[in-house]
């Protein structure tokens, strides 16, 4: 496609960047949403809404570093910098915050401020699109070590118990 022809459905740079970025939220957060076949469990069920995004994140991994490089799913208000409101960014990150409200209400996560663990998964998921892993290649593995981090913290468990990721 030609760059004249983006602009007879975009005026500006700002406004194609919009468009990208409110797609790829109403992505994200429809991928992070319960699904019907969704396990009843707690942790079953995180694991597989996470795995999603994982997926989703690692099919579109140029454009997420983009965003985050330069602040777009990092403001507080959801703006790009010419201070554009993003609707699906608000909506992904109000769905992070029910599920881990979810979590703490099923007395399987840790009972502290949910919006401060919902900040903690999705630092967790900017690692997961900034790093690649010598050892982890797919994106499953990349994704397991993620979520076992988050589940089990960085401490090496010495009574024997598996972590659930």
């Amino acid at each position: 496609m030609a760059v004249g022809t983006i602009y007879n459905y975009f005026g500006h740079k700002d406004d194609v960047l919009h468009a990208l970025l409110e797609e790829r939220t109403a992505e994200l957060a429809a991928a992070l949403a319960a699904a019907p076949d969704d396990p009843a469990p707690f942790l079953d069920r995180l694991i597989a809404r996470l795995r999603r995004i994982f997926v989703h994140v690692d099919r579109h991994r140029g454009f997420f570093a983009l965003a985050l490089e330069h602040g777009l799913l990092t403001k507080a208000e959801g703006e790009t910098p010419s201070g554009r409101r993003h609707r699906n960014i608000e909506s992904f990150r109000a769905e992070f915050r029910r599920m881990v409200r979810e979590g703490i209400d099923a007395d399987v996560l840790q009972p502290v401020d949910p919006d401060l663990l919902a900040n903690f998964l999705a630092a967790a998921i900017r690692a997961f699109v900034f790093h690649r892993s010598e050892t982890a290649s797919t994106t499953e593995e990349r994704a397991t070590a993620v979520l076992t981090l988050f589940l089990n913290g960085a401490v090496r468990h010495r009574d024997g118990a598996k972590s659930r990721a």
